[in-house]
């Protein structure tokens, strides 16, 4: 049987292993952040590769270049394709993958285009109107108590 000061002890030697385990996690975490912070994304290239009457999938080649000197690892992305600030599309890669210190890893997003919800855009886009074409990147890490998120966007003036 454990006496009072025992358990005092116990417990706050149970409540010192919590903290260091969280610190440990949490600096493992911002580590993985600020290195994805750090990474450079491209827009490589977009295309067209299905399309029907009421819908397009587009494939948007991108790229990610990691400067850092340790891996660049990230658990999730999530996409949004806007024509001048309209949104026309989005998408989620929630494929898991990571880039060497000093490479660079290309993908493709394949995102459905609706045409009846993105009307407006497509009208701008086909008559030439449209000005600026964006992808908005939302980068996620899994962490042990939520998801840390990273925003990205990259502009072109074409498609």
């Amino acid at each position: 049987m454990l006496t009072p000061t025992h358990a005092r002890l116990a417990s706050q030697l149970l409540a010192a292993i919590l903290l260091l385990t969280l610190f440990a996690t949490g600096c493992s975490s911002l580590k993985r952040y600020k290195v994805l912070q750090d990474c450079e994304f491209a827009w490589t290239g977009a295309r067209v590769e299905d399309a029907g009457l009421l819908e397009t999938q587009l494939a948007v080649d991108l790229n990610i270049h990691n400067p850092n000197e340790i891996d660049a690892a990230l658990d999730r992305l999530d996409l949004t394709l806007l024509v001048d600030d309209i949104v026309v599309a989005e998408a989620r890669n929630e494929a898991a993958f990571s880039v060497a210190p000093g490479g660079s890893h290309a993908f493709t997003v394949r995102l459905n285009v609706n045409h009846l919800t993105s009307l407006d855009a497509l009208t701008r886009l086909v008559s030439g109107q449209a000005r600026e074409y964006r992808v908005m990147i939302k980068v996620y890490i899994a962490t042990s108590w939520r998801d840390m998120v990273i925003d990205k966007t990259l502009v072109r003036e074409s498609f």
